[in-house]
């Protein structure tokens, strides 16, 4: 069967689903994952051109989205994280007291 013989529900069910997919794969990996935008813009990139396949008046704005997503995906890669500074502090009263301060 055609895409293009598919009805309006067919065609919402085929593009919204996994659209619904997508956000909860992103979930975890916003919780878990130390770079998650990566693979969640990959993931919504796919989705544009899905969209776009599925809507046909779409496939322009699905083919640019899905390129401006996938590039600022990719270029996350290049950026380090940040990590947190740990600030060792010395006491000028007591020169062997020390203490370490975890900066979040």
């Amino acid at each position: 069967m055609s895409v293009r013989n598919w009805s309006t529900l067919q065609r919402l069910q085929a593009t919204f689903g996994p659209l619904c997919l997508v956000g909860l794969i992103s979930i975890p990996l916003l919780m878990f994952s130390p770079v998650p935008y990566c693979p969640i813009g990959l993931l919504l990139g796919a989705w544009c051109l899905w969209a776009g396949f599925v809507y046909r008046p779409w496939s322009r704005w699905g083919i640019n989205v899905a390129a401006i997503v996938g590039t600022l995906a990719v270029a996350e890669l290049a950026v380090t994280p940040r990590r947190p500074v740990v600030a060792t502090i010395k006491s000028l009263d007591i020169p062997e007291a020390r203490y370490t301060v975890s900066d979040k």
